[in-house]
């Protein structure tokens, strides 16, 4: 049973797979982060019945996280931003386009 929020090891595996070893990156909005100071995202809102799973989170700094909150699509700090969802017999394909 997926739970409300990401665990330590999802958080590290989330960070791996966004920013790899560094220990600093940016967001999807150009924001910089740093491994110590960084937020989990649900990338599909869990508002919206999204559950807690790795595949389903992204990792942003935490003035995105609250600027991006429980929106599919919006702007932030000028870049339009987009939730998409790709779905085949295979695979489930989650991501968000800035632009």
């Amino acid at each position: 049973m997926p739970s409300k929020n990401f665990s330590d090891s999802d958080k590290k595996e989330i960070w791996k797979k966004y920013c790899g070893d560094e220990k600093k990156c940016k967001d999807a909005f150009g924001r910089w982060m740093t491994f110590k100071y960084f937020e989990c995202d649900h990338i599909f809102p869990k508002s919206l019945w999204r559950k807690t799973y790795i595949d389903n989170g992204m990792p942003l700094s935490e003035k995105s996280n609250e600027e991006k909150s429980d929106d599919k699509k919006g702007k932030i700090i000028g870049k339009n931003f987009e939730v998409k969802e790709k779905i085949s017999k295979r695979f489930k394909n989650r991501k968000i386009i800035c632009w």
